[in-house]
């Protein structure tokens, strides 16, 4: 999914008043919490150099980094950032727990497809016998 594909999605399906500005930086920040907590914890990393993030006047044709089919997790986290700034809580939770089920699908899906990185050299051998 594209950065407008995403944008013009949440715009026909929830009618708003933020901007494209508001919601690229949202999406910016979304990606920004994906590449650190999922991608960036995984060896063979899809990105090439470090995540600059989604700026106004950047590419709109820019591909988010969540594949079909786990990139409803766009649709859900723009939603959700609209039912907060909006003070509707009932619809943020709502949105909010749809969010969560798309992350943690792709956190799962990520995990299962690519290699942990290994840190540090701890190998466990206390009670081991010989």
């Amino acid at each position: 999914m594209k950065v407008r594909e995403a944008i013009e999605m949440v715009n026909k399906l929830k009618p708003n008043k933020y901007g494209d500005a508001e919601k690229m930086r949202w999406l910016s920040e979304v990606d920004g919490m994906i590449v650190r907590e999922i991608i960036d914890t995984h060896e063979n990393s899809p990105l090439e150099g470090p995540f600059a993030g989604y700026t106004p006047g950047a590419d709109e044709e820019t591909e988010l980094l969540v594949p079909a089919p786990y990139d409803s997790i766009y649709r859900w986290w723009l939603e959700s950032q609209i039912d907060m700034s909006n003070m509707e809580i009932g619809k943020y939770n709502n949105s909010s727990t749809m969010y969560n089920r798309a992350l943690v699908s792709f956190s799962d899906y990520y995990n299962r497809t690519h290699m942990p990185i290994r840190r540090g050299g701890f190998i466990f051998t206390e009670g081991r016998r010989r």
